[in-house]
């Protein structure tokens, strides 16, 4: 799996990839959380293990690039 940072575009959403250790096809249910001092959120996800992932929404709220 690709380890670089992510660069995060201001006001935008991103796909994300997030490693898991659950086998694959479990299925996961991810809250919404707020990362990075608000700037960051992950949205509500509801997504099937894959190639040792699952795909999740990042939304920047800030006016600045995060990385």
């Amino acid at each position: 799996m690709n380890t670089d940072p992510l660069k995060l575009s201001p006001r935008s959403e991103t796909i994300v990839p997030i490693a898991s250790t659950r086998p694959e096809g479990t299925a996961l249910v991810l809250h919404s959380q707020i990362l990075q001092g608000e700037n960051v959120r992950l949205g509500n996800v509801v997504n099937t293990v894959k190639h040792g992932k699952i795909l999740a929404i990042a939304i920047n709220t800030s006016e600045e690039h995060i990385t």
